[in-house]
C-alpha cells in the first residue's frame, strides 16, 4: 500500500473548491465546522471531511500500516475512514482521550469508562466497562495494557490499577469493578 500523502489536517474549513462533506456517526449531516481533514485519493483527486467532534479535546489522524483504513479522532468521537470512501466504515468513541500504537498494529483508544481496540482489520472491541468516569497513564507492554481509572468513592487518591491483555481480552481490576451492587426488591406499592 501507497503511504505518501494519503491525509492532510486542515485548520479550518476551505475557502474555495469543492463543497467540503460532512461526516457524523449517525450519518446525520451538521452545519457547524468540526474537525477538518483531507484525503488524497488513489487518483490524485481529493476530498474534505468535516468530522462531528465529541466530547474532549483530542484529535489526531493515524493510517492503519499495511490497509487503506484511517483513524480520525475528531475531539473524542472516533471515525475508520478510506480515502476513496466518503462514509465511514465504523465509529466508536465519544470521549476519546488518548490512543495508543502496539507493535502488531493495533490502537488502543482510551475513553472516560473503557478502552476500544482497533485490529488491524479495522475490527474494533470495547473492553468491559473498567472505571466510573476516568482513564489516565496508560502504558503498553508485551500487549498488556495498563492504566489507572477513577473511583470516586476511594479515599484514597481516587485512581485505582487496572490491566487489560489484548490477546486474551481479560480485564483485571479498575474502579468501577471494585464494588458489588445487590438489587433491592420492594412491592410496586411502596415508596420508602
Amino acid at each position: 500500500m501507497q503511504i505518501e500523502k494519503r491525509y492532510e489536517i486542515l485548520d479550518g474549513l476551505p475557502t474555495y473548491g469543492p463543497m467540503y462533506i460532512p461526516i457524523s456517526e449517525s450519518g446525520e449531516e451538521f452545519y457547524y465546522e468540526g474537525f477538518v481533514v483531507r484525503f488524497y485519493k488513489d487518483d490524485g483527486s481529493n476530498w474534505v471531511g468535516n468530522f462531528k467532534t465529541g466530547w474532549t479535546q483530542y484529535s489526531s489522524v493515524f493510517a492503519i500500516l499495511d490497509t487503506d483504513k484511517i483513524i480520525v479522532i475528531a475531539n473524542g468521537q472516533g471515525y475508520i475512514m478510506t480515502t476513496e470512501n466518503q462514509k465511514p466504515i465504523a465509529t466508536f468513541g465519544l470521549a476519546i482521550t488518548e490512543l495508543l500504537k502496539t507493535n502488531d498494529n493495533r490502537f488502543i483508544a482510551a475513553d472516560q469508562t473503557d478502552l476500544e481496540i482497533i485490529e488491524h482489520d479495522g475490527f474494533i472491541w470495547r473492553t468491559e466497562r473498567i472505571s466510573w468516569d476516568g482513564i489516565k497513564d496508560l502504558t503498553l507492554e508485551n500487549n498488556i495494557v495498563t492504566g489507572l481509572s477513577f473511583d470516586p468513592m476511594n479515599d484514597a487518591d481516587g485512581w485505582v490499577k487496572f490491566s487489560v491483555n489484548l490477546d486474551t481480552k481479560e480485564v483485571k481490576g479498575g474502579s468501577y469493578n471494585r464494588y458489588e451492587f445487590k438489587e433491592v426488591k420492594k412491592p410496586f406499592w411502596k415508596f420508602w
